[in-house]
């Protein structure tokens, strides 16, 4: 008897040892997932605030105007802020967080410090330009450094509760030599000084909605004819919208294209979004194929002279952005963006609240200032390779402006000088990749 009682109290007491070890392993688990998380969000925001900081410094590069650059400095010392912040939050040597930090620090206090002479009437010197020129070599390297550290974060299985946890880890610690500046051949300058257009305007009532109010039935009418009667299966009522633009809510059976959501604006009657339920196609067209179809259907549903700029591809749908073209001048305000299969050409979304917001025929004055006298204004650094007029926002107001398309230092960039004053309004560069054209 005594025996089988301590058989069964040996019996559970291993239970309760395998439970407890089993309880550790999962709360184990769970931390080593939460760290894991933590530590990828933390290296998310940090490429993504390198990324901003190494653009803005191209940008001020090609600045030509007090207003533009005092501009850009700022934004820069507010980019390389965050970026220490970022830096401080991942689990890396101390020598490498500090040369790292250090680094962003120093062009955030840079930036702040030439702020103050440009916003007294200066320009950049050379050395100056020379100085922000190593600054960009040096955090062009460090975010590429930095965006390879997301499988190292992935497979590091250390617990600690902060990030000191790798500071004393040895030679089993991960490595990122070109924060520490050890063996990466980056160069970290010693600083000496002194001290897409695409969010429109949305602030006022939307000129390019006109008419009478329509009722459900005269919009299941227009949404099928929108979408096309050869495609269209039945037409239901959905949840309506309300906002700036109310809009009857619908879904759109199609016999190819599953069911596409379509909201149409209450009053006029004119299609403020649709988009597809699943979207997930195989690609066989390419790029230009797919915005041709995009400008054919845009023809036909009477959007007049659409002009397409930019795009991203995306799980075998292609969206397009187009721009309304009155009198050869671009209408940056009056945008619609269109959604092509990339496999069919089938266009199964569009987003017309921007076209609907600011589309109205504008009146065009000629510009005081001519394409020379404009041209002057730009960056001699800036190898101009094209030039139009075209209308962008600015805060509550539109701008005539002059276009610069134009490379500098590998890269592409689009200038904007206005029209009438000469005023350097903003520069955007264009990012060119396999599966999108953007501007930032």
């Amino acid at each position: 008897m005594k025996h089988r009682w301590a058989f069964a109290a040996l019996t559970l007491a291993l239970a309760v040892s395998l439970g407890a070890a089993a309880w550790q392993y999962r709360e184990r688990a769970a931390l080593q997932a939460q760290m894991t998380a933590a530590r990828q969000r933390a290296l998310l925001q940090l490429t993504g605030a390198l990324g901003d900081l190494q653009i803005r410094i191209e940008k001020l590069l090609i600045a030509s105007s007090p207003a533009q650059t005092v501009s850009l400095l700022g934004e820069i010392a507010q980019r390389a802020q965050a970026a220490q912040g970022g830096i401080a939050q991942l689990p890396l040597r101390h020598t490498a967080v500090s040369s790292a930090s250090k680094l962003a620090g120093q062009m955030g206090d840079y930036a702040l410090s030439l702020s103050g002479d440009i916003a007294g009437g200066a320009m950049l010197t050379d050395a100056d330009i020379a100085q922000w020129e190593k600054m960009l070599a040096a955090c062009a390297g460090l975010n590429g450094e930095i965006a390879g550290l997301g499988d190292v974060l992935a497979r590091e299985d250390l617990i600690a509760p902060d990030a000191q946890m790798w500071a004393d880890a040895g030679d089993d610690a991960p490595r990122l030599e070109a924060i520490s500046g050890e063996e990466s051949g980056i160069e970290y300058p010693t600083l000496i000084y002194d001290g897409p257009f695409s969010d429109g305007r949305h602030d006022a009532a939307p000129k390019g909605v006109t008419g009478a109010q329509i009722t459900l039935e005269e919009a299941m009418e227009r949404a099928r004819a929108f979408v096309g009667e050869e495609r269209v299966l039945d037409v239901r009522a959905a949840a309506d919208s309300g906002g700036v633009i109310p809009a009857y809510g619908l879904a759109v059976d199609t016999r190819e294209d599953g069911t596409l959501d379509v909201q149409i604006a209450k009053t006029g009657g004119a299609v403020l979004w649709m988009m597809p339920e699943t979207a997930a196609y195989a690609q066989s067209l390419r790029v230009e194929e797919c915005a041709l179809k995009a400008y054919e259907f845009l023809s036909s549903r009477g959007y007049g002279h659409m002009e397409p700029n930019y795009w991203q591809l995306y799980d075998g749908l292609a969206v397009v952005n187009f721009a309304a073209v009155q009198d050869g001048v671009l209408l940056y305000p009056d945008l619609i963006k269109v959604q092509v299969r990339a496999d069919t050409g089938a266009i199964v979304g569009l987003e017309s609240n921007n076209y609907l917001m600011n589309h109205t025929q504008r009146e065009l004055t000629a510009p005081a200032l001519s394409e020379e006298e404009a041209r002057m204004r730009v960056s001699v650094r800036l190898q101009i390779e094209r030039t139009r007029l075209c209308i962008i926002p600015l805060q509550s107001e539109e701008r005539l402006c002059y276009e610069f398309t134009g490379t500098f230092g590998g890269g592409r960039y689009l200038v904007y000088i206005d029209a009438n004053t000469g005023e350097e309004l903003e520069i955007l560069k264009q990012i060119d990749a396999q599966s999108a054209k953007l501007t930032a």
